[in-house]
């Protein structure tokens, strides 16, 4: 079984900005390899997403590392 993963607008506002940030830095090469490793976590949540690591303070809260200067919280 796999779940819906649902995007907000100022999730996709954020996503875009990372994109952005990345290229100003460095390159579309980055850009491309973000935005695949991003949809393989999105993928990974979809069908298991307690796999990734609860925080201390609220195991409810997981972190997934997309790339190493980008995480990402969920709850």
């Amino acid at each position: 079984m796999s779940y819906n993963i649902v995007f907000s607008s100022s999730a996709l506002e954020s996503f875009d900005a990372i994109k952005s940030q990345l290229q100003e830095q460095w390159g579309s090469k980055v850009v491309k390899d973000f935005e695949k490793r991003t949809l393989k976590v999105i993928d990974i949540i979809s069908i298991s997403p307690l796999i990734f690591q609860g925080l201390k303070n609220s195991a409810q809260i997981r972190r997934a590392l997309f790339i190493k200067i980008v995480l990402y919280f969920t709850k």
